[in-house]
């Protein structure tokens, strides 16, 4: 639509206009209202827009959530994009979020699912398998901790040097790991 162009243009203003002149003649279209929300950073506009779909699109909780988000509210966080994977769960990107916020708030085990989940849906990311890494070393899971940062490897050695920037002792110890496996496969 061309509320999305403005928006991706970063044209907010005219986005903001085209929203409210179409709500003029649609006011209880739930779309607009999530493109005005969004023109905006008026929270109030997407939870109008969460009620008039009665919970039945992610777009207005995944718009609230990325709002939180830039507002560091952790919490409000988790909280949209719980709903908004709960109704749609294919969007890759709101469970990496939903990850990172769950780290901030050092909810592990919630971070390690919806990093489990950025995994199943794009093994090739090496930035969720690395954050999965990480959060399983919190929680001493050591075994599952190696593969995961194993696999972020194999998809990006970049990820190595962003690991030993967050060294942690379990970090340590994996890295370490790691680095006999190298040896091991060198030798063989």
């Amino acid at each position: 639509s061309i509320i999305e162009c403005c928006k991706k243009l970063d044209k907010r203003r005219r986005a903001e206009m085209l929203a409210r002149e179409l709500l003029e003649s649609d006011p209880k279209n739930p779309s607009l209202w999530v493109a005005l929300g969004e023109a905006t950073h008026d929270e109030r506009h997407l939870l109008k827009a969460w009620e008039l779909c009665e919970g039945k699109m992610a777009a207005p909780m995944r718009s609230m959530a990325r709002l939180m988000l830039g507002r560091e509210k952790f919490e409000e966080v988790v909280e949209c994009f719980d709903k908004a994977v709960a109704i749609n769960p294919i969007f890759g990107g709101d469970w990496f979020s939903l990850g990172f916020a769950s780290m901030r708030l050092k909810n592990l085990s919630r971070g390690t699912v919806a990093f489990t989940r950025v995994c199943q849906m794009d093994p090739n990311d090496p930035y969720a398998w690395n954050n999965l890494g990480s959060l399983l070393l919190q929680q001493g899971k050591m075994r599952p901790a190696f593969n995961a940062i194993s696999q972020a490897l194999r998809n990006n050695p970049v990820s190595y040097t962003h690991l030993r920037a967050h060294e942690t002792p379990e970090h340590l110890v994996c890295r370490l790991l790691l680095e006999k496996k190298k040896k091991t496969q060198k030798n063989n």
